[in-house]
């Protein structure tokens, strides 16, 4: 899976939340459920803050069953 990249973000505070999503017949997407994920870096996902001229990376590892 390719990285996602989240640029040009105004300076203030984040959180990221991952979601799966399903695809029925008609190639629309539906929620499927929140995603357990946790950063390998140590990385807090719940409060991340940007500042100007600032790059976060996040690895995260997804955990769950299908």
């Amino acid at each position: 899976m390719d990285p996602i990249s989240l640029d040009f973000l105004e300076e203030g505070e984040y959180e990221l939340i991952f979601a799966s999503y399903k695809e029925d017949d008609n190639s629309e997407f539906y929620f499927n459920a929140l995603l357990n994920v946790e950063s390998t870096t140590g990385l807090n996902l719940g409060a991340i803050e940007v500042r100007s001229a600032l790059q976060i990376s996040a690895n995260v590892t997804v955990t769950g069953t299908k």
